[in-house]
């Protein structure tokens, strides 16, 4: 069986302003931040994102409670990546069987996908998974359905996507119209680099089942 578990966030959802506003409303951080300034905080991952604006760790904790509590309820706000349906429908005609892992709550998550009429092609949403916790979920995924390492791969758009799923012994394949710069997702060695949502069809071909 081939598995493909999907990131959320910047992955399948288009949700980069609607987080940086919600960031916005919960610390008061109104800096106007330039587009270079913004591409340069693409370019770092996580943690150094955290520093860069002074977000002490102590506080993340409250600010994702709270911020995908605030998420639900503005996520009519939020579009699904432009022809990622197209794909998930072929990858599912074409054998994959497709789940996610994320970051964000499976509430925000199921109501997204029924929303955009995408909630047929995943098998299973496990959410909560914590900002830098999707290894440990990974590999119990890995463990309890018993699924095949070499044919089972994480898609992500962030660079603790990658660390995650090297962790987990997944080969993974890293989006470049998320969260994360290309330059910094191409540094950290993916499986592979989509650049636009059609190029998962050429990493996922059709396979006989």
């Amino acid at each position: 069986m081939k598995t493909i578990i999907f990131d959320f966030d910047g992955t399948i959802a288009d949700s980069l302003e609607l987080v940086i506003e919600i960031y916005r409303q919960l610390t008061g951080d109104n800096r106007k931040l330039t587009v270079s300034e913004r591409e340069a905080l693409r370019k770092l991952p996580a943690q150094r994102v955290m520093k860069t604006l002074g977000v002490s760790v102590w506080r993340l904790p409250f600010l994702v409670r709270k911020g995908r509590k605030i998420m639900h309820s503005r996520l009519d706000e939020v579009a699904v990546f432009e022809g990622l349906p197209d794909v998930l429908r072929t990858l599912q005609e074409r054998g994959y069987t497709m789940r996610i892992v994320t970051s964000n709550s499976a509430k925000n998550v199921e109501f997204f996908l029924d929303k955009h009429a995408l909630n047929s092609y995943f098998t299973d949403i496990v959410g909560n998974a914590g900002l830098f916790g999707k290894a440990r979920v990974l590999r119990r995924i890995v463990t309890s359905e018993k699924l095949d390492l070499a044919q089972t791969y994480y898609v992500g758009d962030e660079a603790r996507d990658i660390t995650a799923s090297k962790k987990a012994k997944l080969p993974i394949v890293a989006v470049g119209w998320g969260y994360n710069h290309t330059t910094l997702l191409q540094d950290l060695e993916p499986y592979a680099l989509a650049e636009k949502p059609s190029d998962l069809l050429k990493i996922f071909p059709e396979f006989s089942t």
